[in-house]
């Protein structure tokens, strides 16, 4: 089975949710504004980044392996959230 049939989602306005290790998630990014540092998402520890259209879902897949927490942000870290992992 694939990674992405077995993902659950997580839409991006996710803030101090808490997920479980070994269990793959995908999170969905949607861009509604126009700075131009939000094009991107970068998700370092797991080596992921996506370009963020306006106004279009963007789905960036992970499979946490470890506990922790894990930062994701636009590349100058103006906009950023992080994915908690139990």
């Amino acid at each position: 089975m694939t990674l992405a049939k077995l993902a659950r989602e997580i839409h991006q306005a996710v803030t101090e949710r808490r997920w479980t290790r070994d269990k793959p998630v995908r999170l969905n990014f949607r861009r509604e504004e126009t700075a131009s540092c939000s094009k991107k998402v970068i998700i370092a520890a797991f080596n992921k980044s996506a370009d963020l259209p306006t106004g279009q879902q963007v789905a960036v897949e992970l499979l946490p392996e470890q506990p922790g927490e894990y930062e994701f942000a636009c590349p100058m870290g103006m906009f950023r959230g992080r994915l908690i992992v139990e």
